[in-house]
């Protein structure tokens, strides 16, 4: 979280024009994105959360829930300005690291932590699209846009979930990826039959957003999602307080 607000001016953002300018068509989608700003991209009907920094952590827990939205910036009302963002991932990092706290330890344990994913019915598996490693970039890019999928695993020519593996949009995924950070660990997955204790594990060590799904072949079969492990605590600690 910053300790100072520095306001900065929409001028002061403008990204520098190259002062060498190769082939034009080459550079067509670069050129794109430096002649638009980024509230071009805003929904008109876009939902934004925001919460104070005085909100209880509990409260901003539920609000995100009961939004559908995975972020939200935080504003302090004595600075008047945005101090930093809260995410899905920093409520999985709150419950990982009470989680082996001493204090915690004396308390019992949730018993549905100890169940599957398969028991408790986690994560997305109708209308997953699943990528091969020649399919040209442009039309990965298009199965992303359609709001029938959520995500995209880029796999190999036997479905099998890749591991290793912009201006030319014609090129694989392949190729794709490898302009990534050279530290890219590869797609980390999971199966059903494995608890979700030991979900929230990874996800957290890992620092990852989501694992894909795989079956004892290595077929890609769905996503689960931080999201996804959110609302299962929730919806389950209210199922338990209910039974």
């Amino acid at each position: 979280m910053a300790t100072e607000c520095i306001p900065a001016a929409i001028e002061d953002l403008e990204v520098k024009k190259d002062l060498v300018v190769e082939d034009p068509e080459h550079n067509v989608y670069t050129r794109f994105m430096k002649s638009h700003r980024c509230y071009d991209l805003v929904p008109t009907s876009s939902k934004l959360v925001v919460f104070d920094t005085s909100l209880q952590v509990k409260k901003a827990f539920f609000a995100l829930v009961s939004n559908g939205v995975r972020a939200a910036p935080l504003w302090d009302s004595k600075k008047q300005c945005f101090v930093g963002m809260l995410t899905i991932t920093d409520f999985i990092n709150i419950l990982h690291r009470y989680y082996k706290s001493p204090l915690i330890a004396e308390m019992p344990k949730p018993t549905f932590l100890g169940k599957t994913l398969e028991e408790l019915n986690i994560g997305t598996f109708n209308k997953i699209a699943v990528v091969r490693s020649d399919t040209p970039l442009y039309t990965a890019l298009g199965i992303l846009w359609s709001s029938e999928f959520l995500l995209c695993p880029s796999s190999m020519r036997k479905n099998l979930a890749a591991e290793k593996t912009y201006n030319n949009l014609d090129i694989t995924v392949t190729k794709a990826l490898q302009h990534r950070s050279q530290y890219f660990e590869g797609v980390l997955t999971c199966n059903r039959h494995e608890t979700l204790e030991a979900i929230i594990n990874r996800l957290v060590e890992a620092e990852v957003h989501r694992l894909v799904v795989v079956d004892e072949h290595e077929v890609v079969r769905g996503i689960v999602s931080l999201s996804d492990i959110l609302q299962a605590l929730v919806l389950t600690n209210k199922e338990e307080e209910n039974a």
